[in-house]
């Protein structure tokens, strides 16, 4: 809800936090509707619309604002609704598809501006599948996600060399997103080797936390194996920014969590 949102952010505030998320879509396995564009796009207008009448001075203090979608028309919506009602900050285009080679770059001459664009690996094999990415998880016997998600790193960032500035350019690992159980700690094992100068986090509330807790604790509740987990994402979230050289996000649900790990 609108008030929710308020919030939210109002809680952000206080600790001194000022990036926030934003998505209209979900991608959670199990639990996918999917929506077309336009109904995309009148979530985020409506809810947005209803939160500034609440809160009239809700942009104050919020520098970043990362827009979660699969869609670049629904981001240039999006940014053009942001920046005619008041919001002069920075908007990230969180682009869970990890299809960078198409409308990314179209993006930029549509808006005439440019900004931070959140690579995120995925194995979906187009846009529209998306919704469905753990659909794509099973690979051929042997192969290593780790060199993987390194390579598509690679050739993602030189593809978009001449349209972005290094610095604009977040790579997200996307952790369960088409990947299995083995795979998702194969990665978090090893923060060492992503050397990358920005890197983003984002494992709250996570299947496989909860899955690794289960299998420590027999027997115990759902809800207890949420809170646990989210202890678990705290030991994890200080063990990257100890073994990341360059600048590490965070995408959380509970920003107490990054207080009490940081």
């Amino acid at each position: 809800s609108a008030k929710a949102l308020c919030d939210r952010i109002a809680v952000l505030k206080s600790l001194g936090l000022y990036a926030y998320d934003l998505g209209a879509q979900s991608t959670a396995p199990n639990r996918v509707r999917i929506i077309d564009a336009a109904e995309e796009c009148s979530r985020f207008f409506t809810i947005l619309q209803e939160a500034l009448k609440l809160e009239p001075h809700l942009w104050k203090g919020i520098k970043f604002l990362s827009i979660d979608t699969f869609r670049p028309a629904t981001f240039i919506q999006v940014f053009k609704w942001l920046r005619s009602n008041g919001y002069q900050g920075t908007i990230a285009f969180n682009d869970v598809s990890g299809c960078f080679r198409e409308g990314v770059v179209d993006t930029i001459k549509e808006l005439g501006e440019s900004f931070p664009y959140i690579l995120c690996h995925n194995r979906v094999p187009n846009r529209a599948e998306t919704p469905f990415h753990m659909q794509y998880q099973t690979r051929a016997k042997g192969e290593n996600v780790l060199e993987e998600v390194l390579t598509f790193f690679a050739e993602g960032t030189a593809f978009l060399r001449d349209t972005f500035a290094p610095s604009q350019v977040i790579l997200d690992p996307c952790f369960g997103f088409a990947k299995s159980y083995e795979e998702n700690w194969l990665l978090l094992e090893n923060p060492q080797r992503f050397t990358h100068s920005s890197l983003l986090l984002g494992i709250s509330r996570k299947s496989f936390l909860r899955q690794k807790v289960k299998e420590m604790v027999p027997g115990v509740s759902e809800e207890e194996s949420m809170r646990l987990s989210e202890n678990s994402h705290a030991e994890l979230i200080k063990k990257w920014s100890e073994s990341v050289h360059g600048l590490l996000w965070v995408r959380l649900h509970d920003p107490h969590l990054a207080l009490r790990a940081l």
